[in-house]
């Protein structure tokens, strides 16, 4: 927990700090877009899907679900996840932001297990066309975990992007190959 804590302040101290200055060049940021993305893990491999709506400039609305396969097992499992988050901009080029959730998993032969999930980020724009995010999630189901985020997207237009992201927690670490549709840029 201590190192992730460490990696959100190089984060934030460089979202801050190196994009700040190119706040002019930036724009906003939207929080009304849904992706799609494969999944490869350290012992599963998957897809999901997630959004998240805008209610007010400040306020948003998240859903995902992510579909996996454990290696050389026919298990499967799902996490189903809502919940509201809050943002508050630095300024055009820098966002940091907190969520809450609800979360279930469940997997072949189980009926599921309810939780909840917090967290902690920053979006930040060094140009228009890329963007760099990371953050810390905490989330307890049967059993807490802290799984630490990191990622960016590459805008081919103002509405489509593609970008990489790679997590780790106690349970390993994976990437997800991830194609956005973003409905609220301009």
């Amino acid at each position: 927990m201590e190192s992730s804590m460490r990696k959100l302040v190089a984060i934030v101290t460089f979202a801050a700090l190196g994009l700040g200055a190119h706040a002019a060049s930036a724009q906003g940021f939207s929080y009304n877009l849904i992706e799609g993305s494969l999944i490869s893990g350290d012992d599963y491999d998957g897809f999901g899907v997630a959004g998240s709506m805008a209610f007010t400039s400040e306020l948003f609305g998240l859903a995902s679900i992510d579909a996996v396969e454990i290696d050389n097992t026919n298990i499967d499992g799902s996490l189903l996840s809502a919940g509201v988050g809050y943002r508050i901009a630095i300024n055009q080029a820098v966002d940091v932001f907190g969520t809450g959730s609800i979360k279930r998993a469940k997997f072949d032969g189980s009926d599921g297990d309810w939780g909840f999930g917090l967290g902690v980020g920053v979006r930040g724009r060094p140009m228009s066309q890329l963007e760099l995010h990371g953050g810390l999630e905490y989330v307890d189901i049967n059993d807490s975990d802290t799984t630490f985020k990191v990622g960016g997207r590459w805008y081919f237009t103002p509405n489509f992007a593609a970008g990489l992201d790679f997590q780790d927690n106690d349970g390993g670490s994976a990437l997800r190959f991830a194609v956005r549709y973003d409905f609220g840029r301009r």
